[in-house]
């Protein structure tokens, strides 16, 4: 009997399989976040990358680095509020393959910040007084107060009004010799 060798070539269509993610669970203003997956293929990966926007922003597509996990550190905008990210990866034999788009709220966890005070500089009994600051923030001041009182009385906490500078304007009492107050 004789026998016949036939060499077959073999085809490798199975796409890479996606392993844990373990990117950050939550995101924080102005700091860092990480992004991690695990991916393996039956041949090998080749490429895996990582595309994340912020909001409705531009579409970053970074190639990330490493090799189970592949990683990518991003820098989150002092204005963001949301992050978006899927990852893509390909074997050496062309498969590609995507995860589901993963959301992520930012955390805003940087303060306002005060700006000049230009309040009155003195004060006179039965006058009024106007209280004016800047106040700036990341995102957006959605409430400015100022808490005075007048000699040992009682305090008071009022909003301010305005867009910025946020005033408010008192009546000083006949009978006081001294305020003291803050933002």
């Amino acid at each position: 009997a004789l026998t016949m060798q036939v060499d077959i070539a073999i085809t490798d269509n199975d796409a890479p399989v996606y392993g844990a993610d373990g990117s950050d669970t939550s995101g924080t203003t102005g700091e860092t976040f990480d992004l991690s997956i695990s991916v393996t293929d039956n041949i090998g990966v080749s490429d895996v990358y990582a595309e994340y926007w912020f909001g409705e922003g531009v579409h970053s597509n970074i190639t990330m680095t490493g090799s189970g996990p592949y990683s990518l550190s991003i820098n989150v905008p002092e204005d963001a509020q949301e992050l978006h990210y899927i990852f893509r990866s390909s074997d050496t034999s062309g498969n590609w393959i995507a995860t589901i788009q993963v959301d992520i709220s930012i955390v805003d966890n940087d303060a306002p910040v005060l700006g000049v005070d230009g309040s009155d500089e003195g004060a006179t009994t039965g006058e009024t007084f106007t209280f004016t600051i800047g106040i700036s923030d990341n995102i957006d001041v959605t409430g400015s107060f100022v808490r005075y009182w007048f000699d040992n009385g009682i305090t008071r906490n009022e909003s301010m009004e305005g867009t910025g500078p946020y005033t408010l304007t008192v009546t000083i009492p006949g009978n006081v010799s001294g305020m003291q107050y803050t933002f």
